[in-house]
């Protein structure tokens, strides 16, 4: 597993990225393209972003942006306390198709940028603190392993944002849509639409601390809308609403690139979680068809909320509802081969060893789970499929049990249980053996459903900034 409104301070005043720039400061605002009649200084939104200081606005005009298609970023912003503002969000399009592409976002494989690297190409990357991007649309940044529309590393606002692809492939398809990576933080990630990610929707990891809020967000027809992988502390996912997607939201320990492990809700300077996800919708999460299929993403379909190797994280007061396999499941997460990334050494996972393959098991332990509201869950009609799930007991009763053989399953992290031949009971068995805990894994029955066409359908449009000019410092096109 690798996946708006005005901006709020984390401290939940009411504020506008303007506030980093205040009237009569030094900042400038730097015009992209046309607005009502005026031609601002620029006709790229990375020609901009170079020539911006601290403190500077950049509007961007209506348009279809094909920015830097011989790079791999479109748009990196490498200045700290930048502000990009579309002044239409559903008409201000950052485009990663070819130039020569005959519409926006074209869905034909043949307009498709795959860049000349293997891990395909990026939207926008914010390299440098305090930037933020709010009201425009990203689309069809493709083509590798880690395709990022938009790409967080530093503190970071995003407001107002849609994010999608409209290409259906199952090997170069887009991964990502807003993603944060091993940032310090503040990040705030606010009234923000995903929707055809073949990863994660919203992504977050590599961040004991993360100081991030994600608030009234949307995700839609990816493979995972929410995940959190060695992402915690300081997190909230709140507000939101994810549906339709092939799992809902993912808070999991692993050795990829978003080491080190653990997942860990722990405050880290009190007592308590302080990894909370809170009045979430998490809706209908039973789609196979997404792209990129099952083109190698673990993923628990028909999961609403899963902990997977995660500790110390509160979840409340959600509605979990009509998901196929369970509302909310609570599982280790065993990570079997050489770890992804260099900081990995299996930090609060119990190793083992599998046929000569490394294991690191992630327990899950000391989460809260309380006052959600769970509704027609585990339609799929498994056994243990239902409202809710744990899978977190060493024993038979637990992951080395019928309900751990059902999770290996869903995911098809051990291959399909389809047929008489169920390598997932001889993979359960091995791990149990490895770990010294009693196995007990009949499958009587595990009936999931599987691909049968990727689509990519076309988000709605989604309400854009009422005043787009709001809080910024006047300009030909916000005179005072």
């Amino acid at each position: 597993m690798r996946a708006v409104a005005v901006l709020v301070t984390l401290a939940g005043a009411v504020a506008t990225a303007a506030a980093a720039a205040p009237a009569g400061s030094s900042a400038h605002v730097l015009r992209v393209g046309t607005w009502n009649g005026k031609t601002g200084t620029y006709t790229s939104i990375a020609a901009a972003v170079r020539s911006a200081k601290p403190g500077d606005w950049i509007l961007v005009a209506p348009g279809d942006y094909r920015e830097q298609p011989e790079q791999r970023d479109g748009v990196r912003i490498a200045t700290p306390n930048v502000h990009i503002r579309g002044m239409s969000r559903a008409n201000v399009i950052v485009d990663g198709t070819q130039p020569r592409a005959p519409e926006p976002c074209a869905p034909q494989a043949r307009w498709q940028n795959l860049g000349s690297s293997a891990n395909g190409r990026n939207g926008i990357v914010a390299d440098a603190p305090n930037d933020s991007v709010e009201n425009l649309t990203i689309c069809n940044f493709v083509g590798g392993r880690d395709s990022q529309q938009i790409a967080a590393h530093r503190a970071f606002q995003g407001s107002l944002l849609t994010v999608t692809s409209t290409f259906v492939s199952r090997n170069q398809p887009a991964l990502y849509g807003i993603s944060v990576s091993h940032a310090p933080g503040p990040i705030r990630i606010t009234d923000s639409f995903v929707s055809n990610m073949a990863d994660s929707a919203f992504h977050i990891g590599g961040c004991a601390d993360c100081n991030a809020v994600f608030d009234q967000d949307t995700a839609e027809h990816s493979v995972i809308a929410f995940t959190a992988i060695d992402a915690g502390g300081r997190l909230t996912v709140e507000h939101s609403v994810f549906r339709d997607n092939t799992a809902g939201i993912d808070l999991a320990s692993e050795q990829d690139d978003s080491s080190p492990p653990p997942q860990d809700g722990a405050c880290l300077h009190r007592a308590g979680s302080c990894t909370i996800i809170e009045n979430n919708v998490v809706d209908g999460n039973n789609d196979p068809n997404v792209p990129g299929g099952q083109g190698g993403v673990v993923r628990l379909i028909g999961a609403g909320i899963l902990i997977a190797g995660g500790r110390h994280d509160t979840i409340v007061h959600n509605t979990v509802r009509d998901q196929g396999a369970y509302g909310i499941v609570v599982t280790p997460y065993p990570w079997l081969g050489q770890p992804d990334a260099p900081g990995a050494h299996c930090q609060a996972g119990r190793r083992g060893t599998v046929s000569g393959t490394p294991l690191c098991f992630f327990d899950a332990s000391g989460n809260v789970i309380s006052g959600n509201v769970l509704r027609g869950n585990g339609s799929f009609g498994n056994p243990t499929n239902g409202n809710f799930a744990d899978a977190s007991a060493h024993g038979d009763s637990g992951f080395f049990g019928p309900i751990g053989a059902q999770i290996a399953c869903a995911t098809e992290a051990f291959g399909s249980c389809h047929g008489t031949d169920r390598p997932v009971v001889r993979e359960l068995e091995a791990l149990g053996r490895a770990l010294g805990v009693r196995t007990h894994v009949p499958i009587s029955r595990a009936r999931y459903p599987g691909l049968t066409r990727m689509t990519a359908p076309a988000p709605a449009t989604q309400p854009s900034m009422p005043d787009p000019c709001r809080g910024v410092p006047a300009n030909p096109w916000c005179p005072s």
